[in-house]
């Protein structure tokens, strides 16, 4: 299967540190498109819809230990009314038809080292405090309480 590119872009992507890619494609806000799994053994993308099998997704990125998938998704059928929502799911969840919901976010004002204001995002799961920075997709991981 050929992946075929919008404008050619594929603005972001991640790898499970084992044989897994995940990236996305640019369709539309200056990156946001549909969410693909490529497996490096097989030589095969996967196109993955885990929102309703709604598009469209971006800044993916695999926890640190391989098995969860933390992602930004706006729903394309809402046009320019869509809120971003922000998603950590089990990889093994995806495509089985589990109801996945969005995480909520805590808004933060950060000073980040070039003065931007950022949002802190964090989600407790499995004794495991996860923080993101959404300006520059970085994960941060500690034990919870």
């Amino acid at each position: 299967m050929l992946v075929e590119f919008q404008n050619h872009l594929m603005p972001d992507f991640d790898w499970d540190g084992f044989n897994l890619f995940v990236f996305n494609t640019s369709k539309r806000n200056n990156g946001c498109g549909e969410l693909y799994i490529y497996n490096w053994e097989s030589h095969k993308p996967r196109q993955i819809r885990p929102i309703s099998q709604k598009c469209c997704y971006r800044d993916v990125r695999w926890s640190p230990d391989g098995t969860y998938l933390i992602f930004a998704f706006q729903d394309e059928g809402l046009a320019s009314a869509a809120a971003t929502l922000l998603y950590y799911v089990p990889y093994s969840e995806i495509g089985t038809g589990a109801n996945i919901t969005p995480f909520h976010c805590l808004k933060a004002s950060l000073k980040t080292q070039r003065k931007r204001r950022s949002q802190l995002c964090i989600l407790r799961n499995n004794q495991t405090l996860v923080e993101r920075y959404c300006s520059t997709r970085i994960f941060l991981t500690s034990p919870g309480p």
